[in-house]
């Protein structure tokens, strides 16, 4: 997801690893094109929680993009 008006790219991604319970990892990056992504936080969150924060971020303006080749 990225918003251009706060610089902020946030990328979901699932952690497979984890068997029993489904979690999901959301790692967060000031985006100033065209320089690299620069890491801001990282946490880890259950699918569920994830799902909101992505529908909450669509409502608020925040867009699906492509990761940035770093």
């Amino acid at each position: 997801m990225v918003n251009t008006t706060q610089q902020r790219l946030v990328h979901f991604k699932p952690e497979l690893n984890s068997e029993t319970t489904p979690w999901v990892s959301i790692r967060t990056y000031h985006y100033d094109p065209p320089k690299p992504p620069q890491p801001l936080s990282h946490r880890r969150v259950l699918d569920q929680n994830a799902i909101d924060t992505w529908n909450v971020m669509v409502k608020r303006g925040w867009r699906p993009c492509r990761a940035p080749a770093r």
